[in-house]
């Protein structure tokens, strides 16, 4: 069958439209093939080839359970660092470009590059003035419901050391929740930029999981950015998938232990029980035919299972059928 339309069919098609016999009104996609589908089956869906999704569904939710943890750690590194409660849910996950996450973010935050040697590039963080400064209050001895200021300039000399404390706090909780991987922890710049514009930052067009985390204090209420770029991932996906199979990051409970148990109880496997051994030359073996009697020069019986472990075997007769007593494995 042709895959494409001859000259005739083509003519054929364009008298059509212009009859009226084929609509060409909005009323919803329109399919053109050869082979038409069942009714019923039709399905077409948006593709956004400006921003590709670069990572499987497995990869986004081994990525997922690395970012709750994150957000388990810092909120529990926080809480008790302010010495009130502080949540830090992630909101939202998604694929993007470096320019698009770029763009959005204020001219005046605290942006800081967070780097790991188990990681071709950093991982880019995004901590806004709403959000800092209501740490800030809270680390000195603001109540829950005293007025916020954030004034618009850059932080002074002691905020700034205050805000590398709250970094740190940062770091220790991605280097916790990326422990599933053999990768040395994260360390943040000492430079914090104020203009993301101004940071060493990526190719406008590469590819980053932006992951969105809200956060709550007291009353308090913000949202933190964490950009990490699809290439320092890459090298690392199938081992997160491996370690975190399932999304869950945990080892097996009891009652799967015990499933797992059951089912490898019923596979069967090819056990050898070896009897002796000798050497003999290739003209003995070329000539060797049926009814030959060959003299063993070490009888050591063994029984192998699968190429394995030996268990030394006594060898024995019941009935018609020869047996083995199993001794302890080597």
């Amino acid at each position: 069958m042709q895959d494409g339309l001859d000259g005739p069919q083509v003519r054929s098609l364009l008298n059509a439209v212009r009859g009226g016999e084929v609509h060409t009104g909005d009323e919803g996609p329109q399919l053109f093939t050869l082979r038409p589908p069942p009714a019923g089956r039709i399905s077409v869906e948006a593709h956004d080839f400006r921003r590709p999704d670069r990572l499987g569904k497995e990869a986004l939710r081994a990525i997922q359970t690395i970012q709750q943890r994150l957000a388990q750690e810092l909120g529990q590194r926080l809480t008790g660092c302010l010495g009130s409660l502080v949540e830090f849910p992630a909101q939202s996950m998604e694929q993007t470009t470096w320019a698009d996450y770029s763009d959005q973010l204020p001219r005046l935050t605290s942006f800081v590059l967070f780097r790991s040697k188990g990681f071709d590039t950093p991982f880019f963080f995004n901590l806004p003035p709403k959000v800092f400064y209501a740490m800030l209050d809270r680390l000195l001895g603001g109540g829950d419901r005293s007025d916020l200021v954030i004034p618009k300039r850059e932080p002074t000399s002691i905020e700034k050391q205050i805000r590398a404390m709250l970094l740190k706090h940062m770091a220790e909780a991605l280097t916790a929740a990326w422990s599933v991987l053999p990768t040395p922890g994260f360390q943040d710049e000492s430079k914090v930029e104020s203009d993301p514009k101004m940071a060493p930052g990526l190719a406008p067009n590469e590819v980053v999981v932006e992951v969105t985390f809200a956060f709550r204090m007291s009353g308090r209420e913000g949202e933190v950015s964490l950009a990490i770029p699809i290439r320092a991932l890459e090298p690392h996906l199938d081992g997160l998938v491996e370690v975190l199979s399932g999304g869950s990051g945990r080892l097996p409970d009891a009652s799967q232990k015990r499933r797992l148990d059951q089912r490898l109880r019923t596979i069967s496997v090819e056990g050898t029980a070896v009897l002796g051994a000798t050497n003999i030359t290739l003209g003995d073996l070329q000539s060797m035919a049926v009814g030959d009697v060959l003299e063993l020069d070490q009888e050591q019986p063994s029984f192998t299972v699968g190429g394995g472990a030996d268990w030394p075997m006594h060898v024995g007769n019941r009935g018609d059928r020869r047996i083995v007593r199993l001794g302890s494995s080597t």
